[in-house]
């Protein structure tokens, strides 16, 4: 499995080998929630199924919001606030593309660090890089690895990028 992590700056707690924050079923308050907003313009059900199932097992992960379209997904970072936004690249999103969303959020400064789900890592990669995605992921790649970029991502400066790719 190909595993990329760049940053810009050093963590801010120390991490398990598995990329959680070291007792994170101790930290449980309001400050330690990550809340994610998931972005799927009705793409494949399956792995929107196991997206939901993969966030919901999550230590501290809820379900801020899920909306359909790159439009949607930046009203809804302004108005929810969500640590990271999880987009089903794939999909077929109407109006904006991931993208363009992930490019929209970043110029407009909001908080929320992207993740974008492709199956196409290799051609997105340098265009996520531009427009602000703090990773990309693939969608046949281990759900854990999700959990993982989602813990680091939150925790890392917005100037990161994390790739985790189920080819070679």
């Amino acid at each position: 499995m190909m595993s990329v992590l760049l940053r810009k700056m050093m963590l801010r707690a120390p991490l398990s080998l598995s990329g959680r924050p070291r007792n994170c079923k101790m930290m449980m308050n309001t400050d330690d929630i990550i809340r994610v907003l998931v972005v799927d313009g009705g793409g494949d059900e399956a792995t929107t199924g196991r997206l939901h199932q993969t966030l919901s097992t999550g230590t501290g992960i809820i379900i801020a919001g899920e909306v359909v379209s790159g439009e949607e997904a930046l009203a809804a970072a302004r108005h929810l606030s969500p640590d990271v936004i999880v987009m089903l690249a794939d999909s077929g999103m109407p109006g904006m593309d991931s993208i363009q969303t992930t490019r929209a959020i970043t110029r407009e400064g909001l908080s929320a660090r992207v993740v974008i789900i492709t199956e196409n890592i290799a051609e997105d990669l340098v265009s996520a890089i531009k427009a602000g995605a703090a990773g990309l992921f693939s969608p046949g790649a281990d759900s854990e690895e999700l959990l993982s970029i989602i813990y680091r991502i939150r925790q890392w400066s917005p100037y990161t990028l994390s790739v985790q790719s189920s080819c070679g």
